[in-house]
């Protein structure tokens, strides 16, 4: 049997061994929402007036001067549907999860009117403020001044960087005048003749048939 009715405060016990803690701090914001929005749930209570859910409500409401509240008395339920009633009933409720876009959504159609009781307001505003902040910087991102604009139009075209050429015929003239080290016929140069081409010259292997040539330093000096 379940009877909705209203019962004194001054009546109701409190559970000696409640499921839920109630610090200060969460009956002082409980307190702020009675008085804003008054009683929005009903506490339940046994045949005896033992308190089954709604320690915090009642205890609240005791701290705002209140006389009465509404409450569910159940006096079909067995002593351990009771005790299963108040684990049940805060287990279920702690396995909720908040929708975080859902409640910034809302803090942000709210904008100033931020005084919601289990909220600080102070820190509501300076999220919001934050949130405002982040999102004008992401939407500049990326974006330019009309100073840099400037800049980049005006900035002077860049020159395209020209590599010096060996001059004509220079390669197949340095392969006919210098030594060529011929390997097929390992014939030695003399060694005087080594030292001035070390000297004067840089032995070149060409890409295409890995054969070694000396190169006057002077012809290569504009490629250097």
């Amino acid at each position: 049997m379940m009877d909705i009715v209203k019962v004194k405060l001054a009546d109701l016990i409190l559970a000696e061994e409640n499921v839920r803690m109630h610090p200060k701090r969460q009956i002082e914001e409980y307190r702020r929402s009675l008085t804003m929005f008054g009683q929005t749930k009903n506490a339940v209570i046994d045949e005896n007036n033992n308190v089954l859910i709604g320690n915090g409500l009642v205890m609240a409401a005791r701290e705002e001067g209140w006389e009465k509240i509404a409450v569910i008395k159940r006096a079909d339920l067995t002593e351990n549907q009771k005790l299963k009633l108040m684990v049940s009933d805060n287990k279920i409720f702690g396995l909720g999860v908040d929708n975080l876009d859902t409640i910034d959504s809302i803090f942000e159609r709210l904008h100033d009117d931020l005084n919601i009781p289990g909220y600080d307001e102070e820190t509501l505003k300076t999220m919001i403020a934050d949130t405002e902040t982040v999102t004008a910087e992401i939407g500049n991102y990326g974006k330019l001044t009309p100073d840099e604009v400037s800049d980049i139009q005006n900035r002077p075209e860049p020159r395209t960087p020209t590599m010096p050429t060996l001059p004509a015929q220079t390669e197949q003239t340095a392969a006919s005048t210098l030594p060529h080290n011929d390997s097929d016929n390992n014939v030695a140069e003399p060694e005087s003749r080594l030292l001035e081409n070390e000297e004067n010259s840089i032995l070149i292997q060409c890409p295409k048939c890995g054969e070694k040539h000396w190169l006057p330093k002077d012809v290569l000096r504009p490629l250097m």
